[in-house]
């Protein structure tokens, strides 16, 4: 009975959490919808426990930027003249832990989330203000998931 009952609220999590992304689609302006998906980001900024590992490359731009290449296996380029990172998540899925835990989740809104997900970490790392926009998703069709990082 216990299982079931869990079975049931995880369902109602992930019911709950895709009409709340429709809703915000279908009523607010997409600027707005980003403000708060991006806001969203440090719940999960704080559960990777990412402070921890940038603060190891705090300054250190070309030592995360290789970190991320020989780690996560991303694919990343650095303009470093005109303070822009291509980063590509090099992945054929879509690596947002609610999308992975729940499917149905998977609305374009959430890479508003990882865009402010790495605005944290990319700035942290720079010292410095980013701004960060995904420009290609798996959400959105794409065959992977690229960012473009301004920094400041």
């Amino acid at each position: 009975m216990a299982e079931n009952d869990a079975i049931a609220e995880e369902r109602f999590v992930y019911e709950w959490l895709s009409t709340l992304l429709a809703v915000l689609d279908a009523t607010l302006p997409p600027e707005t919808s980003a403000t708060i998906l991006q806001g969203c980001a440090a719940a999960h900024y704080r559960s990777a426990n990412m402070d921890e590992l940038v603060s190891q490359y705090r300054g250190n731009i070309e030592g995360f930027l290789q970190l991320l290449s020989e780690k996560w296996l991303w694919k990343v380029a650095y303009d470093k003249e005109a303070q822009i990172i291509t980063a590509d998540e090099n992945k054929s899925t879509c690596v947002c832990p609610l999308v992975q835990k729940a499917p149905g989740v998977a609305s374009p809104t959430l890479c508003h989330c990882s865009e402010g997900f790495a605005e944290r970490m990319f700035s942290a790392v720079a010292e410095r203000p980013v701004k960060a926009q995904v420009t290609r998703s798996i959400l959105r069709g794409d065959k992977s998931c690229v960012y473009t990082i301004r920094i400041l």
